[in-house]
């Protein structure tokens, strides 16, 4: 009674199986014996029956089969007993593989996620080795799967099929090959391999060994590609970063040299006289030359060529090491073009002294005078 109690009421599968180990536990030693086991099985046939599942008796022979099977498939000794747990566990999995035994007990059916479909086309190996059918329905299943019937062996259907292909003639998919037993014609052939008929592109081993040396030349040229590919995104990366160093290092020494002109304006004293003389030393300089600056655009001036010098040191030392590192070419000294020798004429004995005149019209021949050239000059007639 309390065995049926236990199975209708509506508290989860794990509670009732976790009551159910637990009654049956009569030496409460937390191990179910072998025929606690028994007891407990039998048990709950009975309610099992008595609810109108099964369309069988099952008798004692049978409970103690599935104790064995029980004890076997947990990996335990029916002699030391199974535990609580493991014996909960085996119920567990027992009554998941049936749908009536889930809805009873309140759990979740293993194959619930199949639709009806898959389990209808299942085969019933199959099913059988998920648990969806046992073993006695396994042999009615495969009986009714032969016994089926089936229209594409019918004997009308198949003399039908039979005429069809005969009325094709030479195209008769279903005609009698007696090529082999025919004589063939030897041919030539590039080796005395016996030949091979693994498809139309491979039938001897020259051409096996073609297509062998073609995937190798093929898997060479790949590896040796990836490999150049990779070189050379490892170079760009190299590069680039080689130059945005080069762009900070600028950076930073024009953040420098703007501090350094900063703290030579808020001096005071010795230091700011010093530097207020340089300024108007530069101002004047300037103001020489022709070009009229205030202070302020003299600072700037002054600023502007620390940096310009500043620049090309730190971009002719990156060369450098561009050059060492393969980034770039060394540069050749070219000399700077000269200047129109036309206006570096500043009187004919200069001309004379550069020989301009030879220089411009190519003639190695042609000479420039010693001394100074005299420029004839008019007569005065009195």
């Amino acid at each position: 009674m309390i065995v049926a109690l236990t199975i209708v009421s509506s508290d989860q599968a794990t509670e009732k199986l976790h009551f159910l180990v637990d009654l049956f536990d009569m030496n409460s030693d937390e191990f179910l014996a072998s025929e606690e086991m028994g007891c407990m099985i039998h048990s709950c046939v009975k309610v099992l029956e008595a609810v109108g599942f099964g369309d069988r008796k099952v008798d004692e022979a049978e409970v103690h089969s599935i104790v064995l099977r029980a004890f076997y498939s947990m990996g335990v000794d029916q002699h030391k007993g199974m535990t609580q747990y493991e014996a909960q566990t085996f119920a567990m999995n027992f009554v998941s593989t049936s749908s009536f035994l889930t809805t009873l007990f309140n759990a979740q059916w293993k194959y619930g996620e199949m639709s009806t479909y898959m389990r209808q086309v299942m085969t019933p190996a199959r099913q059988y080795e998920v648990g969806l059918i046992a073993m006695p329905d396994l042999k009615y299943h495969v009986a009714r799967d032969f016994l089926r019937y089936r229209p594409a062996l019918d004997p009308i259907q198949k003399a039908l099929i039979h005429e069809r292909a005969l009325a094709m003639g030479a195209d008769d998919p279903m005609k009698p090959d007696y090529s082999k037993f025919l004589p063939k014609k030897k041919r030539n052939k590039a080796s005395n391999v016996i030949p091979l008929e693994h498809g139309p592109t491979l039938t001897n081993l020259t051409d096996y060994r073609d297509a062998t040396m073609m995937r190798a030349a093929k898997r060479l040229q790949n590896v040796y590609r990836g490999k150049l590919a990779r070189q050379r995104a490892e170079d760009l990366a190299k590069k680039e970063a080689f130059y945005a160093a080069r762009d900070i290092a600028i950076e930073g020494m024009k953040k420098k040299v703007g501090a350094e002109f900063e703290k030579r304006e808020n001096e005071h004293g010795i230091a700011k006289m010093k530097w207020d003389a340089s300024v108007r030393k530069k101002q004047i300089q300037l103001r020489a030359a022709g070009k009229n600056f205030d202070r302020d655009g003299v600072i700037g001036l002054l600023m502007d060529e620390t940096i310009k010098s500043g620049q090309d040191e730190i971009e002719a030392r990156f060369h450098e090491l561009a050059v060492q590192r393969g980034f770039e070419e060394k540069k050749e000294e070219v000399q700077e073009e000269e200047k129109d020798l036309l206006s570096q004429i500043t009187s004919l004995a200069a001309a004379k002294r550069k020989n301009v005149f030879a220089a411009m019209f190519k003639r190695d021949e042609m000479t420039i005078p010693k001394g100074d050239i005299v420029t004839p000059r008019a007569e005065n007639k009195e």
